[in-house]
């Protein structure tokens, strides 16, 4: 499970950072506050933690089906 926890974790501080960066705008955007650069790290750290699509793409095709679902029924049956 840890690609889908990194991918959340990541994709949830980039929308985040990226509604506070509208707050901000809303009032007039003050770049010395430095919430423009928490977005462009939020950013980064999406891509410097791998590619959110293919690690699911890899986590769904290569290690839950490749037992035709045998891990994901498993899983589910807990």
């Amino acid at each position: 499970l840890t690609p889908v926890i990194k991918a959340f974790i990541t994709d949830n501080a980039w929308a985040a950072t990226s509604e506070c960066l509208q707050v901000y705008g809303g009032h007039g955007f003050i770049a010395e506050w430095g919430m423009e650069q928490y977005v462009r790290d939020s950013r980064i750290n999406m891509i410097y933690e791998g590619t959110n699509t293919v690690q699911s793409l890899d986590l769904l095709g290569r290690k839950i089906l490749m037992d035709n679902g045998a891990k994901l029924r498993k899983f589910g049956a807990k």
